[in-house]
């Protein structure tokens, strides 16, 4: 898992255009009504400042434009009865601009809602890259921080007890890794009144308002970010609540609503199938493993059947009874008995074993010695076993060490090779 703990992302240019441009549309509309708010406190007079809103709060600026625009409407209806043609004319100016900036608000705002629907779906796909489960909860947090949410966590639920895995915070990975840290040392049984526990059984996202005074939250976590309001769904992978993502936005961003709730519980559930989908590939690579072994076996089966067959059917493949003395004589070596106890050992080799094991003593590799005789390396490997069996050698070194020590004489002359007719 590592820090669970992410470096800032940089886009790879395939959503820049929408992820960009929106929120840009939304500061415009911020901005734009908080001039005519200035103008309407001016023109309004009555002590109450309307432009008094975090620079990137749409909801706040639509909620001064809708006071404004109320003010505004009864002090038209006092001018009229006095007759105050200026008064009229100027406020109806602040009810007509009021309301084209909140239509002008709110479509940015839907833009942008819309782009991050749409975001979910291009955050999924870079989910496919994850190769393992572990990478796949390190990516999580980091896409989620593309739909606009500013801190993300990811956690796990492990024997009914949520455990902390991930986190992305852009700008504070020092903050991330310390709720990574405060998570783990401080695990939560999914029991009791915890919010998350109703999350998880009933398997709906959540929106959780006020946490510093709520005390169904996890205290230490909430205390580590010092956030206002969050949302949280679970992550369900084939019918099971596996882990939990939690999000929040910045209080000057406008914090997280309902809709940030529907949107965390669409991207969990995208991750729930990325986990099934993670899981099925690394079922199918085991049982491409454990059949790929199977074969194996198989083949070296049929490869000692095949090789059992052709010793009983050709009468000539005998096991040799080669002596050094029969050789250094002349004399008929099938007729000649061993001289010497390791001469009988190799005596018990087929032509056959014989070629394979002076291959052997020549370096040759298994592919090399198929290759020569005409076979496949499973019955070259096959012919190795029953030589090592049959000379008794712990291993191929140990084989042609016997196989040099046996062209040898007894004075140490070098002999003719025993295995060469």
């Amino acid at each position: 898992m590592g820090s669970g703990v992410h470096a800032p992302v940089l886009d790879d240019g395939s959503d820049s255009d929408m992820a960009s441009s929106e929120p840009v549309a939304v500061e415009d509309g911020v901005q734009r009504a908080r001039e005519i708010l200035r103008t309407a406190e001016r023109i309004l007079d009555d002590g109450v400042t309307y432009s008094d809103f975090a620079n990137g709060d749409p909801k706040a600026a639509d909620a001064a434009l809708g006071a404004a625009q109320r003010a505004a409407s009864e002090c038209m209806s006092l001018a009229v009865q006095s007759s105050k043609d200026s008064s009229v004319r100027q406020l109806a100016e602040v009810l007509l601009q009021s309301g084209l900036a909140r239509v002008t608000l709110m479509e940015a705002t839907l833009g942008r809602r819309t782009a991050r629907m749409f975001g979910v779906e291009q955050a999924l796909c870079h989910l496919r890259g994850a190769s393992s489960l572990s990478a796949l909860e390190e990516r999580a947090p980091v896409e989620a921080h593309r739909l606009g949410f500013t801190r993300i966590l990811f956690s796990r639920i492990d024997k009914g007890v949520w455990i902390a895995r991930t986190a992305y915070m852009e700008g504070e990975e020092q903050l991330a890794r310390t709720l990574v840290q405060v998570g783990i040392a401080h695990p939560r049984p999914l029991t009791g009144a915890l919010v998350e526990s109703e999350m998880a059984r009933r398997r709906v996202p959540i929106l959780v308002r006020n946490p510093q005074s709520s005390s169904r939250v996890h205290a230490e976590m909430v205390a580590v970010v010092g956030t206002k309001g969050y949302v949280a769904a679970p992550v369900v992978s084939w019918g099971k609540v596996v882990g939990f993502l939690h999000a929040d936005r910045q209080a000057e961003l406008g914090g997280v609503d309902e809709f940030d709730r529907d949107l965390i519980g669409m991207f969990a559930a995208g991750v729930g199938v990325a986990f099934e989908r993670n899981a099925l590939f690394r079922r199918l690579r085991f049982m491409r493993s454990m059949f790929n072994e199977h074969v194996c076996a198989v083949n070296d089966l049929v490869d000692d059947i095949a090789e059992d067959v052709m010793e009983i059917g050709d009468g000539s493949e005998k096991p040799l009874n080669r002596s050094l003395g029969a050789y250094s004589s002349g004399q008929n070596f099938r007729e000649t008995p061993a001289a010497y106890p390791e001469d009988a050992l190799f005596a018990s080799l087929t032509p056959r074993e014989c070629e394979v094991l002076r291959s052997l003593a020549s370096g040759k590799t298994n592919a090399q010695i198929a290759s020569s005789l005409f076979v496949t390396e499973g019955t070259v490997k096959s012919h190795v076993k029953h030589i090592l069996r049959k000379l008794g050698a712990a291993n191929r070194t140990d084989a042609v060490a016997r196989y040099h020590a046996l062209t040898k004489s007894s004075g140490g002359h070098q002999t003719k090779d025993p295995f060469r007719s």
